[in-house]
Parts: structure tokens; sequence; C-alpha cells
């Protein structure tokens, strides 16, 4: 190199490093998550772009020094390094889930960070090597490589400012806290709040029972789906997802054109919705934005966006195991150096939903105007829990038990109740109808300890996920009729989220819905109710139904677990002759007790048991005898797993599954088949954690199901496990990007 050339070299790597990490993967980032951030492109390019120069005066400052003998080695490691981070960046992603403050657990991904990592390392090495021979070939590269990353963030930032969602359209605090002295109707969903909380925490704090004058509390009630985006049409307007529309049709459907909202409004109501669910709101609402829009000033929001955009950044550039040091949840190294929250995400709507509900009570007013109705959906009481005991809030995601999911839910419900008090001091109370729900309990099954409900502790159900199912299908639901005082009353009636629209509008009178029943009149005789349980991902907001989609019925107290029947999918293959628990199987077979598919670097796919019990539904050949062959391994810490298999309840056989991949074979009789479709249940001995770093409660691996016919060969030694199969065992990882 002549004594020009390291300078030129590392100020090309610096801009490059910095193109990448503070411009191209934010406007990335910001373009394909426009529901997530509401400052526009041009107010974040100013602060991006700064930090863009600043990173490169700071990576390109050690060949500044004068007489530096190591300019030049410096100069090549930047350049390498532009391009191990370049494709770290872009093509070294796994699909790590929302940047939430919960869903990313390094100790799920670890065995895929460290192959990142070592990955990171030899391209690093590899690229020190290149442009050690050829420095000035290199530096082309490079500088096309950072146009071309240029030019895509260009073209994002101009499709993200033709997006009108994301202009900042600010909201006065008086235009939701606004009550009338002619009528209300206050709906206050407080994400997550599960239904058996609400009598613990009054058990535990009397003044707040106190508070809550004139409630009607439902403790039966049965939500729609385990999270928000098939329940909020249910709330609307009682309708529930029938799997044959897209999403965003059903929300068309129930919420845009169907919201009992709309009637309402038709009546003279003013309508007001805060944090509509991916920005779908009934038609004619008077306010209908997110809560940073009510609550933080453009500035503020401009800033923390901005921060949360380049720590994003540096989460995807970042070669694997460096992800877990710099990140802690949602928390990354630039918004702790700022010293403030993530402004954005869920991590936000956590911290601000107390914030509104206080904001409410300070602005609360009332006149002669014409009455309101307003739903308010909060993430205060949404894990992560992120509130001490003195609900004080700590920034950090803490232990999923059900301790501090009590404790969050509290903080939520004492800030409730200052609203409650307000509405008493400015004499709205009794003519104002107030709705206390949730879209769904937590039911999550990544928690440290058992959220599962009370309710269905008291009658019998095991921990679990069964548990979880249940706890996770009972929010809480609690109604203040216009009028009604006295102590919280609780009434117990099958109630179900569908119900809302038609107790609200059979109580205003001033609107009609067609499903559902009223509350208010108590009717106390069993009906049947149906809950769909899946596993919600992004990319099923455009698809025309939702892999997976597990129709329950419930004919009796949602608690009691013989209450539930599994119905058959409609769509359940024909027949299955074999399965190999990777993407390719029909997602209809599997019930309860599953994890998702892991794939590992060498392509091969499994799925853990992640409770005592797992399920499967598939079609078996009738009138002759059958032989289901397993090839399942056991964690590594578990020395004498059991396997029990069960075919539609009755026993098949027991196995011992070691810690090590294995064939096992259970015959079936003929006799034993006696319908088109076959339940299969797996009961498992012991459960446990995979592995060191893993916080997954896991039972047995399974890498294939083959249901053989007689003439199919069944008797051999099982194949000696390949190193590909073997490596599946030990650890795996999903593609996809970095983030949804």
């Amino acid at each position: 190199m002549t004594p020009s050339s390291p300078l030129r070299l590392a100020l090309s790597a610096a801009v490059s490093i910095a193109i990448l990490v503070a411009v191209f993967l934010p406007s990335e980032i910001y373009v394909r998550n426009p529901m997530e951030f509401v400052s526009t492109a041009g107010q974040l390019i100013g602060i991006l772009l700064g930090a863009a120069l600043a990173l490169a005066l700071a990576l390109a400052g050690p060949v500044l020094i004068p007489s530096s003998g190591w300019r030049s080695a410096y100069a090549r490691l930047l350049a390498a390094l532009f391009i191990g981070l370049w494709i770290s960046g872009s093509f070294l992603v796994s699909d790590f889930g929302i940047q939430d403050g919960g869903s990313f657990d390094p100790a799920r991904h670890a065995h895929s960070l460290a192959w990142h990592s070592v990955v990171f390392i030899w391209i690093v090495t590899a690229a020190f090597l290149v442009v050690t021979r050829w420095p000035r070939g290199f530096q082309t590269a490079i500088g096309i490589i950072a146009a071309g990353l240029l030019v895509l963030s260009a073209y994002h930032f101009y499709l993200a400012s033709n997006d009108q969602d994301q202009s900042w359209t600010p909201v006065e605090p008086a235009e939701v806290s606004r009550f009338s002295q002619r009528g209300n109707l206050l709906i206050v969903l407080m994400d997550s709040f599960q239904s058996d909380a609400l009598p613990e925490i009054l058990a535990d704090q009397s003044e707040l029972g106190d508070a809550l004058d004139g409630f009607t509390y439902y403790p039966d009630t049965l939500g729609v789906a385990p999270s928000t985006y098939l329940t909020m049409p249910a709330i609307h307007s009682g309708r529930q997802y029938n799997n044959l529309v897209t999403v965003s049709e059903f929300y068309d459907i129930g919420v845009k054109s169907g919201s009992f909202f709309n009637q309402l409004a038709d009546q003279g109501y003013q309508v007001d919705l805060v944090n509509p669910i991916t920005g779908e709101c009934p038609e004619q609402t008077n306010v209908c934005h997110r809560q940073e829009n009510l609550l933080l000033q453009l500035g503020e929001v401009t800033l923390s966006e901005s921060l949360r955009l380049l720590d994003l950044g540096v989460f995807r550039v970042a070669p694997g195991l460096p992800k877990k040091w710099l990140f802690e949840g949602a928390t990354g190294p630039l918004t702790r150096l700022a010293g403030t929250v993530s402004l954005s995400g869920l991590e936000l709507r956590i911290f601000q939903g107390n914030k509104v509900l206080d904001l409410m009570a300070e602005n609360l007013s009332a006149d002669e105007g014409r009455p309101t109705a307003r739903l308010v959906h909060l993430f205060n009481t949404h894990p992560p829990y992120m509130f001490d005991k003195n609900c004080r809030f700590t920034g950090v995601a803490r232990k999923m038990d059900r301790l501090r999911m009590i404790s969050q839910t509290k903080c939520g419900l004492a800030h409730f109740v200052q609203l409650l008090e307000s509405l008493k001091t400015h004499e709205v109370y009794d003519n104002t109808m107030i709705v206390l729900t949730a879209d769904t309990g937590v039911g999550n099954i990544y928690a440290d300890d058992d959220l599962s409900s009370t309710f269905a502790s008291q009658h019998g159900v095991t921990p679990g996920q069964r548990g979880r199912l249940i706890g996770g299908a009972n929010p809480v639901l609690a109604i203040k009729y216009p009028g009604d005082r006295g102590a919280i009353r609780t009434v117990q009636l099958q109630a179900q989220l569908t119900d809302i629209p038609a107790t609200v509008c059979a109580t205003l009178a001033d609107c009609q819905v067609e499903r559902g029943l009223d509350l208010a009149q108590e009717p106390d005789q069993p009906r049947q109710r149906v809950y769909h349980y899946y596993q919600w991902k992004h990319e099923y907001w455009g698809m025309n139904h939702i892999p997976g989609l597990t129709r329950f019925v419930i004919n009796g107290p949602l608690w009691k677990s013989g209450s539930w029947s599994r119905a058959i999918a409609a769509n359940l293959p024909t027949r299955v002759v074999s399965l190999d628990f990777s993407a390719q199987d029909p997602p209809e077979v599997f019930g309860l007790g599953w994890g998702e598919v892991e794939t590992n670097a060498q392509g091969v796919s499994k799925r853990w048991a992640v409770d005592r019990r797992a399920e499967l539904d598939i079609p078996l050949p009738q009138s002759q005898d059958l032989r289901l062959r397993f090839q399942v391994m056991a964690p590594p810490s578990l020395d004498a797993q059991q396997m029990t298999v069960y075919l539609d309840g009755r026993p098949l056989g027991a196995r011992a599954i070691e810690a090590s991949l294995q064939h096992v074979t259970i015959p079936v009789p003929a006799d034993m088949v006696t319908g088109p479709v076959s339940r299969l249940e797996f009961e498992f001995s012991q459960i446990t954690t995979p592995d060191e770093g893993d916080s997954r409660r896991v039972s047995v691996s399974f890498f294939q199901l083959d249901v053989l016919v007689p003439g199919q060969d069944c008797t051999g030694s099982p194949p000696e496990a390949d190193e590909a199969s073997q490596s599946a065992a030990d650890g795996s990882n999903t593609g996809g990007d970095a983030l949804p």
C-alpha cells in the first residue's frame, strides 16, 4: 500500500459500516414495521445520519494518528469487519421474535448464536486475507456495496414517507377525558389480565375491592383465542374467526364496518379508541390513535425511536453470541446509555399504560354534551413483568412467575381505581357503563413458573399445557351497569368475550347485535362455547387461513378439564403415512403439548414435546394391524424417560426412551382403530430442561413417525444416526428475519 492507501481504505470501510448499521438496517426495520413507529421518515433521517457520521469518525479515528505502524493492518481489519457485519446483518439472521423484552431468550438460541459466531470469524478471516492480497479491488467492492445500501435506504424511507399511518397526530388529553352527564360507555381492556388474579388481589387489598363499587364479576369468562389479533373483532362485533377469510378481511368485517361503536356514533355518541390493534378503527370514530400520540411530545418520540432503530441495527449485525451480551431483553446499548426506557414497542406500552389512566383521571371533565363511548386498550398488565411490588417500573424484564404477574396486575388495577374515583368526583360514575376486561389470560408456555388458573387447579387440573390453555383462555370480565352501587358481586354464569357487544347494546339501548348473550339478564342455562387455539405469527395477517388453528368446544365451567373437547380440524388430511416433524407436516394434526419446529444447520427438523402429554390427530388405516415407528430421543439430562402411548384414550404400550437417537415401535391391533381419525396421546414420566442454558421444559424430541401396514419392514435395527440427525438433538436454528 502507498502511505495514503490505509487512510482511504479505512475511511471507505468506516463509512460503509456506518451506513450499514446506522442507516440501511434501521431503514429496513422501519419500513417493515409501520405500526411500531409514529415518527415520520423525515424526522428520523437527521438523527440517523448524525449517528452514522459519529460512528464513521470513531472507526476511522485510529488511522488519523500520525506515524502509526499498525495503520495498514487496522485498515485491512476494518474492511474485513465490514464484510463480516454486512453478511451477519443481512444473511446470518434467525427468527428471534419481536424485541419486546420477553420474546428474545438467548438460551433458546444458544446453538444458532454460537454457529453464527463461528461463521462470522471465518468470514472476517477470509476477508482479511483477500484485502491483504488485493486492497484496491477490495476497497472498490465495499464502496459498491455501501452505495447499494445507501440507495436501498433512500428507497425504504421513500416508501415510508408515503405511508400516512406513520404521521404524528397529537391528541389532546382532554379530548379522551371528557364524559357526558347524559351517559357514557367506558371499556378498559388491560391486556393479559387473567381472571383469577382479580379475587386474589382483592383478598389482599380490600380497599381496591371497595372502589369497584357496583361491579359484577364474571369469573367463568371464556376468551376467543390466545392472542389479541382474533379477540378484538369479537369485542367489537361478537364475531369469531372461522378460518375462511384472511385475518385482515376479518378485521374489515368485525371492526371497521361491523363494530357496535359505529352504531353508537350514528346515535350521536363521541366514539374514541386508544391503541387500536394494527391501526384498524371503526369507520366512525372521533379519536383512534395509539397512546404515544396521547402521551409523548414529538421530540421525545423521535429521539427514542431513533435510539431503538439504532439498537436494532446493532442487534442485527452483532455476530451471534455478542447479541446476548449487548441486549437485556428489549433494551439495547444506546437506549441504556441514554438512560431512558425504549420508547417504542411493547416495552413502551407496558410502561405508559398506567400513565394513560392517570392522564384521563387528571384531565377528566363532565358536561352536558353528547354521550361518549370509549375503548382504551392498555398493556400495563401484559408480560414481560417490569413493575416491582411498589409499582416502580424497572425497565428490565423480571422473572415470569405468578407472584410477579399478580404484582404487575395489582399496579394496573390501582391506577384503574384512580380513574373510577375521578368519575365519582365529577358525578358521572352512576350514569357510566364501565367494562373492565382483557383479551386473554396469560398462559405463557415459556414462563419460569406455572401461571395457569387457580380456578383450574382447584378443579384438579395439573400444571402444564392444559393448565396454561385454561389460564390463557380466562380473561377478566367485570361490568358496572349504569346506576349500580354496592359491594362487588360475583355471578357464576358461563360468559364469553363475544357477549360484550350484546350486553352493551342491550344496556344502552342505542345499538343492536345478533351474536352473544346479554349478561345483565344473568342467563344461567348451560351453553356451548368455542375457543380457537393457535400460536400467532405475523405472516398470518394476510393469509386466508391460520395453519394449525385448533377448535375447542367447551361444555360446562371452563376451569374443568372435562368441559373441553378438541374438535377435529375440518381440513385434516385423509391419509398420513409419515410425519417428519418439520414445517412440511400438516399443522392440523398437532394438538396440545408440542413446541415449534426446530431445524438445525444440516436441515434436520424435530419438535420437542413440551409437556407431560402431547397429542396427535391422524387418520389411521382401519381393519388391519398396524405398527407405529417413532424416531425419538430424550433430553441428555434424563436417564430413564418413559413414554406411554394411548389411542383414543386406550393404552397401546410403553417404551423407555434414552438420551440418544433411537427407533421405538408400538403395535396397533386392528380392532383399536374405530374411526376415520384417531387421537394419539403420549404421556411422559419426566419433564426437564434440555441442556444447560436452555430454560425450556421438554420431555422427548420427535424426529420421525411412520405408519406401517402389514408387509412393511419394521423389525430391523434402527440405522445408525448420521451426523446431521445427531446434531439436531443438540441444537437448532430457525430461518427468517431477525425481526418480524
